[in-house]
């Protein structure tokens, strides 16, 4: 004699025993997914039920339905694992975005599993997926994407890896293991390849601006070459740095020991006042000190 609970359980429990690994098909990063969820059962046919399941079971005269759940815990897994998998990696519906379709999903298993259960004798009355997540630590891999993403778009492209090569030309100076400081480093969230390529690039940069010549100023009495600033000549001691006027004409900064402005051709002599012979600023035309015209 057997004894069957044919009323309907509808506070059973699952979750996948341990989590489904894949890369979120949108941020491109490896997830551990994870889902719970709840469903019930009843006993529809205690004939095909006692015959098919019973002998499975064992000889106990009391069938409980955390037995049959055991049984079937292996299936209900594995086609939720099946399923969900299908849907991120085929369907390509990224992790983060797949709460919304929770309840078409756990639809699709439930008539997955309907058939499962039914050869046994069992109806499955409800099927729910109430959570489908992954760690913390998953979720913060991708929180960072998302701040560089939102640093992407607010400051450009051009800013925006400007500031990753100095952030990864940092973290190759900060490295102690020493190594060639235009590559070391790059590689990391590029690639080897992209990041021999950016390190290259960093050389070029350094080696342009390093084989630069400097600029010097040529002493106008014995020709020598001078470094820029320097206020004698190194090779007859003469001065090399001359005091500039403007240009009365078209205002150009000239050479005080200019005779003509390089820029406009106007003379850049000064004036000397017939009358009185004060020197008067170029372009002139009447003495400052008496107001004698002057020539020219």
């Amino acid at each position: 004699m057997f004894f069957i609970n044919n009323t309907a359980k509808l506070d059973i429990l699952w979750g996948t025993t341990d989590p489904i690994s894949l890369i979120d098909p949108k941020y491109a990063v490896r997830l551990r997914v994870r889902a719970f969820g709840q469903f019930a059962i009843k006993i529809s046919d205690y004939r095909v039920f006692l015959t098919e399941l019973i002998g499975a079971l064992g000889d106990s005269q009391i069938v409980k339905y955390d037995l049959v759940i055991k049984y079937f815990k292996g299936i209900i897994v594995t086609k939720i694992k099946t399923i969900i998998s299908d849907i991120i990696i085929n369907q390509k519906i990224s992790v983060l975005e797949i709460t919304p379709r929770l309840e078409e999903i756990s639809e699709i298993v439930k008539n997955r599993i309907f058939m499962e259960f039914e050869r046994f004798g069992i109806e499955v009355v409800n099927f729910y997926i109430s959570s489908i997540n992954f760690p913390e630590e998953d979720f913060n891999t991708i929180n960072t994407i998302l701040e560089e993403k939102a640093a992407f778009d607010i400051i450009g492209d051009n800013r925006y890896n400007v500031k990753r090569s100095f952030d990864v030309m940092q973290s190759a100076a900060d490295n102690e293991g020493g190594g060639n400081l235009a590559t070391a480093g790059i590689g990391l969230g590029l690639g080897a390849g992209a990041g021999i390529a950016v390190g290259n690039n960093f050389a070029t940069a350094a080696s342009s601006v390093t084989n630069t010549p400097a600029k010097t100023v040529t002493c106008q009495k014995c020709g020598t070459e001078n470094s820029e600033g320097a206020k004698f000549c190194s090779g007859c001691g003469n001065k090399v740095a001359t005091a500039k006027i403007e240009c009365y004409s078209c205002k150009a900064l000239v050479d005080d020991n200019m005779k003509f402005c390089p820029n406009c051709g106007s003379s850049m002599l000064k004036k000397t006042c017939t009358n009185c012979h004060t020197e008067n600023l170029p372009g002139t035309k009447f003495c400052s000190e008496c107001g004698t015209k002057l020539e020219g």
